[in-house]
């Protein structure tokens, strides 16, 4: 399986950090090990008001997930078994249409 961007998503890479790149390769490992692709949604916008202001996504540590692919009954389990391949710096989240991931170590 592999890692793809949303087409025509205006996903932007543009100040993405080291720690996010890794992020998305600890989680691309989860969704391989469940035969999925990972589709990523946004990384740091290119809209002015498409994140609320106090996101990470503006310092380029978050990005997003499509998880539509993960049958909705496994999207709580999935995302437990994303946190503790990520580890306790991380934020996971589902939101209605997107996993949200956001290095945090706070």
């Amino acid at each position: 399986m592999s890692i793809k961007i949303k087409p025509n998503a205006g996903v932007s890479m543009v100040g993405i950090q080291p720690q996010t790149v890794l992020g998305m390769v600890i989680v691309n490992g989860v969704f391989e090990r469940h035969g999925l692709d990972m589709v990523i949604t946004d990384i740091v916008p290119v809209y002015e008001n498409f994140h609320k202001p106090h996101t990470l996504h503006w310092k380029g540590f978050a990005f997003d997930v499509r998880h539509h692919d993960v049958a909705e009954e496994m999207r709580e389990a999935f995302l437990e078994e994303c946190q503790e391949a990520l580890g306790r710096e991380w934020d996971c989240v589902q939101s209605l249409n997107n996993f949200h991931y956001e290095w945090d170590p706070e």
